[in-house]
């Protein structure tokens, strides 16, 4: 519709000599995300032969806002017996590039019992609805606010599955996560309910890598032993818009601390996340510490006109750091921003054609640096970044928003990236792909199998 009005003011602002035609074609997306509209006179021309063209650049990034969606619901065990105590813990995950302010609540289900006093971070329980409630919970970008309560279980005569449901509400949005917990009449003999946990996953010995060849580091721990992992790898893909894609996921293998794995084979930030699993199958939950990420530069990488290639690598504060673009067909420009900054360029280098350009600095602080390579041209170059930083368990850990200090350098051209145009769009990490677990494993042998009731709306 505005775009039909846009048409119709330029059509009375500029009219058109006798009957007239005006078209706008089929619409495709141009170079530089630009939108041609076309119209023409019918006067021995053509219907639809361009004669004026308007030019409507696309929007710019959305300005930094939070993101809760990688926020989840736990319980300490999977199932529970009369008198056994439970902890369910509600964690807060935001991916976003600004901080979140949430409101919770949490109705605990019939069939358990709230421990008084046991809810955490000011949780407030209200015994006639049953309902606890956490109000105006500040969560910073990239961090995990847990909010926890304790109950116990009530007597069962038959095997029965209790569902708890958290409600989340931040900007004007609200979800819900939900635990699923297996109340039992009696614990079976030499049963396991706790899951196990991962303490840590990083990729390879360092962040910058120039093979997509590395082996992860997985630390894992159970109240009996972690037998099973499920790895996946996500890229930072840039079109049509910033988002992250799956790359691949391993299925169901054996744990193994130290495993070999191939990073896709193009150029830019990867994440890898894990889950393990026990002889029970008991499964982990895909936190910040079973996240890590990486980057990989591959010599006589390719960027399009308008395209843009994301690099992030960790670095603690203090470090001196040297990247160096050398375009060998085009122009590519380097742009580099620091942690918690997603306006202007902390540092960039513009120079023209294959000129290489090149930005020093020392990191102000500690957390993951952004450089980005953007096609001014379409461009063959390639991209060296010293030291190589990381890695550094934990994802996105250590992002701090704050002033920047900028140092930029001089530009022979006009700015094309005047705001962070990746990570505004894709947030921070992949937590809040709402497709993140994987199935679990199949079902260990002596487990119990309860068959839920199918809803259809």
């Amino acid at each position: 519709l505005a775009l039909v009005l846009v048409l119709a003011v330029l059509l009375v602002a500029h009219p058109l000599p006798g009957p007239t035609t005006a078209s706008a074609p089929a619409i495709t997306l141009l170079d530089l995300g630009k939108l041609p509209l076309s119209f023409a006179p019918n006067v021995g021309h053509a219907p639809g032969t361009p004669m004026s063209t308007l030019v409507i650049p696309t929007p710019p990034p959305p300005p930094p806002g939070p993101n809760l969606a990688g926020s989840y619901k736990s319980a300490s065990q999977h199932t529970l017996a009369p008198g056994e105590v439970l902890t369910y813990t509600i964690r807060l995950h935001n991916s976003g590039t600004a901080g979140a302010v949430a409101d919770v609540t949490d109705q605990v289900p019939a069939e358990v019992n709230y421990v008084i006093g046991s809810a955490t971070e000011g949780g407030v329980y209200d015994p006639a609805t049953r309902t606890l409630s956490w109000i105006s919970v500040t969560v910073p970008v990239t961090a995990d606010v847990p909010l926890s309560f304790v109950v116990t279980a009530t007597a069962v005569v038959t095997p029965t599955v209790v569902t708890n449901t958290a409600t989340i509400t931040t900007d004007g949005d609200s979800f819900d996560r939900h635990a699923w917990v297996l109340l039992v009449p009696e614990r079976p003999p030499d049963s396991d309910p706790i899951p196990p946990v991962v303490h840590s996953l990083t990729i390879d010995e360092q962040d910058v890598l120039t093979s997509p060849a590395v082996t992860l580091h997985i630390s894992a721990t159970d109240n009996i032993s972690v037998t099973l992992m499920y790895l996946r790898e996500w890229q930072l893909a840039t079109t049509p818009w910033p988002h992250w894609e799956i790359v691949r996921s391993s299925g169901w293998v054996p744990y193994q601390a130290d495993y070999p794995w191939t990073l896709g084979p193009e150029s830019g930030t990867r994440f890898v996340g894990v889950w393990v699993a026990d002889d029970a199958h008991n499964t982990s939950w895909l936190d910040r510490r079973s996240l890590d990420f990486a980057s990989l530069l591959l010599p006589e990488e390719t960027v399009d006109k308008g395209g843009m290639v994301p690099h992030l690598v960790y670095y603690e504060a203090g470090v001196d750091v040297s990247a160096v673009l050398t375009p060998t067909i085009g122009d590519a420009d380097l742009y580099v921003w620091y942690p918690g900054n997603f306006f202007l360029p902390d540092q960039k280098s513009t120079l023209p054609g294959t000129a290489t350009d090149a930005v020093n600095f020392t990191t102000p602080r500690a957390g993951p640096y952004l450089f980005l390579v953007y096609g001014y041209e379409a461009s063959t170059y390639n991209l060296s970044i010293t030291p190589g930083g990381g890695p550094r368990a934990g994802g996105m850990a250590g992002a701090q928003v704050g002033g920047t200090g900028r140092l930029q350098m001089a530009s022979a051209k006009l700015d094309e990236l005047t705001s962070e145009p990746v990570l505004t769009w894709s947030g921070l990490d992949p937590m809040g792909d709402s497709a993140n677990a994987p199935a679990g494993p199949p079902a260990a042998p002596g487990s119990f199998t309860i068959y839920l009731p199918m809803i259809i709306k």
